[in-house]
């Protein structure tokens, strides 16, 4: 609950691109990020050359997004153009244990 908007997902998908080391989780619910954010933060988390984290066993390990409770105002529209035109595997479960890296 930081009250974060699109101006700070935007500064946060630009730190993801940079970042040396991948995160399993970003908890980023209770925000005001529309789906302008979300797409930046999805595709710069997709275009990193850090995920997605494989373990010592070389499974791919999926980045968590917690976005619950923001302001994206067509979430079915932002799944259609991360899946489309950005490429991204999106696991849309509620629970963590059925989404894995494809």
């Amino acid at each position: 609950k930081n009250r974060l908007t699109d101006a700070s997902g935007e500064r946060l998908a630009a730190l993801i691109w940079k970042q040396e080391s991948p995160v399993d989780e970003l908890h980023l619910s209770h925000n005001k990020l529309t789906g302008r954010a979300l797409i930046a933060i999805c595709m710069a988390i997709a275009g990193s050359q850090q995920y997605p984290r494989c373990t010592d066993a070389g499974l791919s390990v999926p980045c968590w997004l917690r976005i619950e409770h923001n302001k994206v105002e067509k979430p079915a529209e932002v799944i259609k153009v991360l899946r489309n035109i950005g490429g991204i595997s999106i696991c849309e479960a509620y629970d963590r244990h059925y989404c894995n890296a494809q």
